[in-house]
C-alpha cells in the first residue's frame, strides 16, 4: 500500500517539506515578483531550488547573471546568496534542502 500528501501552496503558506517527505528537507513556497521587484536568496544554511512557474527576470550571483525564464530551474549549493530580478511578474517555486 502506498501513501501521499497533498498540499497546496497557492494560498502562500510556507510549508516544511520535512513534515511530508524524508531527508533535510526544509521549507517550500510560492514566490510572486512583480515586474521591476527583486527578491534575495540566501543559501548559507541550506541549498535552495529555484524554478520559474511563469515570467521573466535574472539571476546574479557577483558578476555573474543568468536568464530565469518560464521553464527555467536554478540550485544555489550551501553558502551562496543571490538575487532574483523580476523583468515581467514572475511566479517562482523555491524549496530548502539542508544538506
Amino acid at each position: 500500500m502506498s501513501s501521499f500528501n497533498i498540499i497546496n501552496l497557492a494560498g502562500g503558506e510556507t510549508v516544511d517539506l520535512g513534515q511530508h517527505l524524508d531527508g533535510g528537507w526544509g521549507p517550500a513556497r510560492l514566490i510572486d515578483l512583480s515586474a521591476g521587484s527583486s527578491h534575495e536568496f540566501d543559501a548559507t544554511d541550506a541549498e535552495i531550488c529555484t524554478f520559474v512557474i511563469d515570467g521573466q527576470g535574472t539571476l546574479a550571483m557577483g558578476d555573474n547573471v543568468a536568464r530565469m525564464d518560464t521553464g527555467v530551474g536554478v540550485t544555489l549549493m550551501k553558502g551562496s546568496t543571490a538575487t532574483v530580478h523580476a523583468e515581467a511578474a514572475m511566479r517562482l517555486f523555491a524549496a530548502w534542502l539542508r544538506v
